[in-house]
Parts: structure tokens; sequence; C-alpha cells
């Protein structure tokens, strides 16, 4: 079973109930499994696939827990990383594992940026905070604006209207999208400009 399933099958069992305390703020595990979907999405829009390393640099917070759950939604290997390290240990660890993608904070940016270096496979950094340099991704905005990836019993993906519009490209002006539960292996049916309703789309 994929580990990241258990958070779908507890929402359908138990419904929404308060799942983290952080900072004397309640997070759901409703919420938190939203979260982790968009971010699995986001993941796999930049190419992380089943079986790559994802890395996870952060300290005690709601967003160590909500990767952890995207990670193991795509299928992909999780490698914690102790924030504290200093950089040549960090750039090992990068390396080492074979690293592709990276979630920390941007209190970490300096001694990240310098690990970096020495880790070629690290293609994509994904920094929590306020203060998020422009050349690095921003959690907070691809938790906004990336797509929902779905993987309830019988499987399934969906994409926003907007983000459907972005898929589909040029010549697209309206895309209605069908939410449902697909059995098939993650393909989504929409209706779109120039396609019929209940397309295939791989």
């Amino acid at each position: 079973m994929n580990i990241g399933r258990l958070a779908e099958d507890n929402i359908q069992r138990f419904g929404e109930y308060r799942f983290v305390n952080f900072e004397g703020r309640w997070h759901t595990n409703v919420e938190t499994n939203r979260i982790s979907n968009r971010l699995g999405s986001a993941f796999k829009s930049l190419g992380v696939k089943k079986g790559d390393r994802v890395g996870v640099q952060l300290p005690n917070c709601p967003q160590l827990i909500q990767t952890f759950f995207a990670v193991f939604k795509i299928g992909a290997i999780l490698v914690p990383v102790n924030p504290s390290l200093r950089i040549h240990e960090l750039a090992h660890i990068y390396r080492d594992a074979g690293i592709t993608a990276l979630v920390s904070s941007a209190d970490y940016i300096d001694r990240i940026s310098e690990a970096r270096r020495e880790a070629t496979e690290l293609k994509y950094l994904i920094l929590i905070g306020n203060e998020v340099p422009k050349d690095v991704l921003s959690y907070d905005e691809i938790i906004q604006n990336g797509l929902e990836f779905e993987i309830g019993r019988a499987g399934g993906f969906w994409l926003a209207e907007r983000d459907a519009l972005e898929f589909f490209g040029r010549g697209v002006d309206q895309v209605n999208v069908a939410a449902a539960d697909l059995g098939d292996g993650g393909v989504f049916f929409v209706a779109a400009e120039g396609y019929e309703r209940g397309a295939r789309v791989e």
C-alpha cells in the first residue's frame, strides 16, 4: 500500500478532525491532506517521479508533515536532512543520496546554496518563509497555485480550471473538468475546446 493513501482512508473513515497544533493554531487532517496533494502535484509538474529522492530539511512544523505525505503520495523516496548540519555535511548528503528536489526554509538558504554547488542532481529548491529568493520556488506560492493530485481509493487526477487551461496550452479557451474517481492509473477526463468530453489525456 502507498503510505500516502492512509491520509485519504483516514478522512473517509473518521471525517475531519484536529490533527496538528503548531504555535497555537490547529491544522486539520483534511487541510493537511489538501496541501500535500497540491505539493505532490507540484513535484510531478517539476518532473519528480516515482523512485526519485526528495530531501526534507525542515524543523518541526506543519510543512514537514505535509511534505512527508506529498512525497509518499507520488511514490518518491523521502530523504530527511538535519537542518543543523554544516555545509560540507549537507553537500555530502545531497550528492550521496542523489536528491532531486529539496524542501527547506529560507532561513537556511546560505548553507544550502553553498552545498548545492557540489550536488548537481539537486535541481529544485522549494523554501518556506516570507523572504524566498527569486531564483528558487516558494512553498506558499506552490500551495496556492498548484494542481490537485488525488490518490483516493480508486486513484485519480484532476485539475483546477486555470491549471487545465495551462496544461492544454495554446488555442484552448474553455475547460470543464470532471472530478471523478478513476481506476486506470491516473489519467483524467475533461471537456475542453477541441476535445470530446471524457477524452483520455495521458
